[in-house]
């Protein structure tokens, strides 16, 4: 809360500087907060509190998804992530 505060600039103006460090420390803390979020579904998986729920999926699905979750770091250091699937990969769903 106290990172969005200052970037609404409740307490004083920021610099440029001060604002790219600010939204960079915002996105590490929310990082944090899904893999600590993911860390408790497991937790919760594992001790029979709540069940999975598996189903079958594309593995394009799958493949696109963990490309798309690395796009925005990879622009920042003009790196070019592309994912290239072959046109007969199985489609897992049936």
């Amino acid at each position: 809360m106290a990172v969005h505060l200052l970037l609404e600039e409740k307490v004083g103006p920021l610099n440029e500087k001060q604002v790219e460090l600010l939204l960079a420390a915002r996105e590490d803390s929310e990082r944090l907060h899904k893999i600590l979020v993911d860390l408790l579904d497991i937790s919760r998986i594992e001790s029979g509190r709540i069940k999975m729920e598996c189903r079958a999926t594309a593995p394009q699905l799958l493949i696109r998804d963990a490309c798309e979750s690395f796009q925005k770091e990879a622009r920042e250091r003009s790196i070019d992530l592309s994912c290239d699937l072959p046109e007969d990969l199985p489609s897992g769903l049936g």
